[in-house]
């Protein structure tokens, strides 16, 4: 039961962190995307933000249970 769930949380922030490295991508890739948002580098740093706390998050649960 413990691994089940571990699995999931783990496949669960390994897809946000996907997704959100696609955005970033797109952003940085198609900035006119942005439309009505404050600036493209704001938008850039909310990306990254999302990219960094994913990633420490990914990492803990492979460095806690392998």
């Amino acid at each position: 039961m413990r691994e089940k769930y571990i699995q999931g949380i783990y496949g669960e922030i390994s897809g946000l962190l996907e997704q959100k490295l696609m955005d970033l991508e797109n952003l940085l890739s198609n900035p006119v995307g942005i439309g009505g948002h404050s600036s493209l580098s704001e938008e850039i740093k909310v990306r990254l933000k999302e990219v960094s706390e994913l990633t420490g998050l990914k990492e803990t649960v492979e460095n806690l249970f392998g």
